[in-house]
């Protein structure tokens, strides 16, 4: 966002004479000297380049008298982006631009050409780039935005300056709302809303009745739904739907608890059914074992049997003493037993086959109760299944379908309920449409101004007088109906002469430069203040004229980042520059004398 432009120089040249030029800083800057030195003259050259005109009778006049030999004269403006130097000869109807700034055209721009011309430019430069209508009246009338269109919040001029009148308010009252419009207009960056009936009226009233159409025609579609839900809610068996919907989504909870609760106790005989039939499977399988175990018990037993009665025979057959070859006597060789040791193992074998047996018998037990448990068990999810299948689950059904048809009825009677909202809606809409055909639309710029304007204009009046040294000062009020301020409950107009005017009005300016440096889209930048001092010659109680002047080249001394400020002022009005850090202020001082510095702006005058 551009904040605002300032001028940087002024200069009037032609052929035959000493180009005479005064350069300015963004900040504060002094231009004094005894009449008739040009200081009035620098002023006209800014207006001359920017088409604003400085006589009564509305003529843009060259700044010069021919007879001083002076043809065109240059104002350089700068903003954020560049430079954009402005030239225009005498009674030129364009304005020759060189620029560095993108979307600046260099060359000859038309002072009031249709395509772009020079407030199109000039607006460029505080970063307007399209153009803009403004309300001009009540009825909402529009002009364009231009930029002298607010040339009070960046020209004091000395003929004004005195004024009674509100000095941020154009003269002609005509002109007032254009101004008020193209004020809201700098502070909020957007244009007016502008009521379609008073921007086209024709289309507006096709529009209307078009609307008008289309709602008769929808209240008339309406109008047939909403019979036909009438009917079906007349015919419809279900009454009281509110109480008896409510207590049949309490029977649904109760029946889907019950339902859950079914299917929980089911799972858990399931889980039980599955875990007996694992012990039934582990019993199985240590039976299969025990059977296993006493099949090779007893062939153990068998063999041992054939051993012990293979060793009796053999011992019961005679013994040979003599041998039968050769007649020699045998000796008998003690043979070892294996009857012993058979026997043994025998017994052992048949103890552990009666502990077989017993264990057996245990787990054969445990198993026949385990599969009766699992009858049991499995009859019991039969029956909670045949429950859960005769009984819960078609309850639940039927009282689902019973909730479909209240739903389907609630339905019903919401559609009625919205027809008959919307028709309504439409009908008031219908009556607002006619109403609003008759009504008469009038616009008043005062009413779109910021809710704290008001008040930020008055506290920075109130800030500016304090720093002034503006004494015996309780209350100021900037009055948005008057535009104007009153000091302790009065009017400007009412208690104070001409010099005191000129300084208040003063005061009004740089209040508004504040706010438009602080608080609005885009900024003017620069202010022109032609003679703030003019008739202040005179104390009234409690202001001295010093102390009044001191104070308020001591505020633009100190609030110079508020933008650019070119105070023009005679010499005998002006206070002692002694005074002030003069490293701070631009102080440019014509003498009238010729041996003594600059005798004015013109430097072939008075050669």
């Amino acid at each position: 966002m551009f904040n605002g432009l300032f001028i940087k120089s002024i200069t009037a040249s032609g052929p035959n004479v000493e180009t005479s030029t005064v350069s300015l800083k963004n900040g504060l800057n002094i231009i004094s000297g005894p009449s008739n030195t040009g200081k009035t003259g620098i002023v006209r050259c800014i207006l001359y380049v920017l088409n604003k005109h400085w006589k009564t009778d509305g003529e843009k006049y060259f700044p010069f008298a021919e007879k001083y030999g002076y043809k065109e004269v240059s104002v350089e403006f700068v903003n954020d982006d560049g430079y954009a130097l402005f030239t225009r000869g005498i009674d030129d109807k364009n304005v020759n631009i060189k620029s560095n700034i993108p979307g600046i055209k260099n060359g000859f721009i038309g002072i009031s050409s249709k395509k772009e011309n020079l407030n199109d430019i000039i607006l460029k430069l505080i970063g307007i780039n399209e153009r803009h209508q403004v309300p001009k009246n009540t009825k909402y009338a529009t002009q364009s935005l231009t930029w002298n269109g607010v040339s009070s919040l960046w020209y004091l001029d000395e003929e004004s300056i005195t004024q009674s009148n509100p000095i941020m308010l154009p003269g002609q009252v005509i002109q007032r709302t254009a101004f008020l419009s193209s004020l809201l207009f700098m502070i909020t960056g957007k244009e007016i809303d502008i009521p379609e009936g008073i921007k086209d009226p024709k289309i507006s009233k096709a529009k209307k009745d078009a609307v008008k159409s289309q709602l008769k025609l929808q209240l008339q579609e309406i109008g047939e739904k909403t019979k036909e839900l009438s009917e079906a809610l007349i015919s419809s068996p279900i009454n009281s739907i509110e109480d008896k919907f409510n207590n049949l989504l309490e029977e649904i909870k109760e029946v889907e608890k019950a339902v859950s609760n079914q299917i929980s106790e089911i799972k858990e005989v399931q889980s039980n059914i599955t875990e007996i039939n694992q012990k039934v499977i582990d019993a199985t399988v240590y039976i299969s074992r025990y059977d296993d175990l006493k099949t090779q018990y007893i062939a153990d037993i068998k063999r041992l049997s054939f051993i012990v009665d293979g060793e009796k025979a053999v011992n019961s057959i005679p013994e040979n003493k003599e041998c039968p070859f050769c007649h020699h006597e045998i000796t008998s060789i003690e043979g070892h037993s294996h009857i012993d040791a058979a026997n043994a193992e025998l017994g052992r074998i048949l103890e552990q086959l009666d502990g077989l047996k017993k264990s057996t018998d245990n787990v054969t037990d445990k198993r026949k109760k385990l599969l009766r448990q699992l009858e049991y068990l499995k009859e019991k999810r039969d029956s909670l299944n045949d429950i859960l299948r005769r009984e819960l689950k078609p309850k639940l059904e039927n009282l689902t379908n019973l909730k479909k048809d209240y739903q389907g009825y609630i339905s019903l009677k919401s559609q009625l309920d919205v027809y008959r909202q919307m028709s309504s809606d439409w009908t008031n809409r219908i009556i607002e449409i006619e109403k609003d055909s008759k009504k008469i639309h009038q616009y008043h710029p005062k009413e779109h101004f910021p809710d704290n304007f008001a008040n930020d204009i008055s506290s920075y009046a109130r800030d500016i007088l304090t720093r002034c040294n503006y004494g015996n000062l309780n209350s100021v009020i900037f009055n948005l109906d008057t535009f104007e301020i009153e000091i302790n409950g009065n009017e400007k107009s009412e208690v104070n002469g001409k010099g005191y005017r000129s300084f208040l009005n003063t005061v009004v300016n740089l209040s508004f430069r504040r706010y438009m440096a602080l608080k609005s889209v885009y900024k003017t930048g620069t202010v022109i203040i032609d003679t703030p001092f003019l008739g202040l010659d005179q104390g009234e109680e409690n202001n001295t004229p010093d102390g009044l002047k001191n104070g308020l080249i001591q505020y633009l001394n100190n609030s110079q980042n508020e933008g650019q400020v070119i105070l023009i002022e005679n010499s005998d009005a002006m206070p002692s520059i002694d005074n002030f850090k003069q490293d701070n202020i631009n102080f440019i001082k014509f003498t009238k004398n010729k041996d003594k510095g600059r005798y004015g702006f013109l430097l072939n005058v008075p050669k």
